[in-house]
Parts: structure tokens; sequence; C-alpha cells
């Protein structure tokens, strides 16, 4: 058993509990901004955070003609799973396009085994297919849509699936810190154009509570990237659904959202699904 392995799996954890505080600040702070203003400026303060420990631990910031094209095709996924995701939202709801985007570890095994050469594992897949069941059950989604809005978050499943294998495959040549610089760097480079024409006032209480998404996105990406460096993509995969269990737990804890019987059930499909699977790693059943 390669003991990284599991603190692979406890970071990811950490980073899907991360991206629920992240989503609910979202909702909160990011009302009445333009999507390509606001994304811009959680981009480019992250920027301004992370290039004080980039120098003061000395990490070599220059970049090979390859790796410039990866950190810019990264960048331009981020953005195009961003936008994306904000047409979907608007064209099927948040039910059917969060279903939709659930199959985005779907896409990132297959990727993974097809660009990283890892093994496709039977008990991982079986992973991947109980959290879909889990969150059918929980989300229930009506697929009463345009055939435009499926497509926008099918799209954007893909964009963040792509995201994750270069990811992947950059933490084996780059420091992670140099990698999460770049990241922030060249997505706030892009969407600064789109910003320039919705730009709108920003007043300093904004300026600090867009601050506070920065840094909690930093950390965010700091933990994905160490996640995907110490463990496989395909092992990581199954884990992803844990998202839906920490949303129903910060609705129900932060707004008093009643939870529905389905939502037990598809919460508790979901966290024993998790916990088999790191079982399973954890006692070197799972060869990858």
């Amino acid at each position: 058993m390669n003991t990284n392995y599991s603190l692979g799996i406890l970071l990811k954890i950490l980073n899907l509990l991360l991206i629920t505080i992240y989503s609910l600040l979202l909702i909160k702070f990011s009302k009445g901004f333009a999507v390509s203003h606001f994304c811009f400026l959680i981009a480019a303060i992250a920027v301004v955070i992370l290039l004080p420990i980039v120098l003061f631990f000395k990490i070599n910031l220059k970049l090979t003609r390859r790796a410039f094209k990866l950190h810019v095709l990264r960048a331009l996924l981020n953005c195009g799973g961003i936008m994306s995701w904000v047409l979907a939202l608007r064209y099927v709801g948040a039910n059917e396009a969060t279903a939709i985007s659930y199959t985005i570890p779907i896409f990132t095994s297959i990727l993974a085994w097809f660009y990283c050469e890892e093994r496709l594992n039977g008990k991982c897949i079986i992973g991947i297919f109980f959290g879909i069941i889990g969150t059918l059950i929980v989300l229930q989604p009506s697929f009463n849509v345009t055939t435009l809005g499926v497509l926008y978050a099918a799209f954007s499943a893909c964009m963040w699936a792509c995201y994750d294998v270069i990811c992947k495959k950059q933490t084996t040549t780059e420091h992670y810190l140099k990698q999460v610089f770049f990241n922030f760097l060249f997505t706030a480079l892009i969407l600064l154009p789109l910003a320039l024409l919705d730009w709108q006032k920003v007043t300093t209480r904004n300026l600090f509570e867009i601050s506070i998404i920065s840094l909690l996105s930093a950390t965010n990406v700091v933990v994905l990237f160490l996640a995907y460096k110490l463990a496989p993509l395909i092992l990581l995969m199954p884990f992803s659904y844990l998202r839906l269990l920490f949303m129903a737990a910060a609705t129900y804890l932060l707004f008093g959202e009643v939870l529905r019987s389905e939502t037990i059930l598809g919460v508790l499909i979901i966290s024993v699904s998790s916990w088999f699977i790191f079982w399973q790693q954890h006692k070197g059943k799972i060869n990858l």
C-alpha cells in the first residue's frame, strides 16, 4: 500500500469542504457583480496574496515553452468552466445543472486512464456509480429543460474534467505553489478584458469580502493540487460526491433547511460508498 494515498484522499475531502464554504460565500458576496468582473477580482487578489509567499519560498517561476502552453490551456479551461456553468444555471436551473455536473468524475476517470495512463479500477468505478445514484436520489432532476442548457452544463463538466487531468499531469513536474500562482495569474489575465467590459464600482467592503474568497480559493487550490500529487485521480474521483453531504449539512445548519428523507438516503449511499473505497485502499486491496 502507498501510504500517501490515504493523505491524498483526506486532502481531497478537505478540498470538497472548502469548496462548500467557497460556494456559500459566492452566493452571499457576488450579488450585484457581473460574473466576469467578480471572477477576475477573485483571481487578481489571489495573485497578490500568493506572490509574496512564492517569493519567500524562492520558487522558480521560470516556465518552459511546454509548461507555458499547459498553464494557458488550464486557465482557458478554468474560465470556460466558470462561464458555461453560469449559463447552464440560467438555462436549466441549479437542480438539473448540479446533477449534470456530477458527471465530472466520469469524464476525469476516463481522461486519467487515457492521458495519465492510470488503471481503471473496478471498485473505483463502482464507487463513482453509487455516487451518481446517491446524487440523483437527492436532487431528483426532472430534465424538463432545453437542449442548449444541457449542452452548457455538459460542456462545463468537460472543462473541469480536462482541468483536473492537466493539474494531475503538472503535479509530477512542477512545484504545487508554482502551479497555483500561475493558475490564478493566467486566469486573471484572460478574464481582464471581459471584466473591463462589465466593470462596476468596488467598495472597500467588497474588496474585504472578495479577499476572504480569494484566500479561501487559493488555499483550496493548494489542497487540491497536493491531493492530485499524492494519489491517483481514479482513486480520488468517487469521493467527489461527498460535496453533496457537506452542502446538505451546511444548508441545514446555516439556513435551517429541513433534510428530506431522499437527502438522507442519498447522502448515506454516498458516505458508505466513499468509506468503502477509502477502507479498501487503506487495506491495500485496490491496485493502481
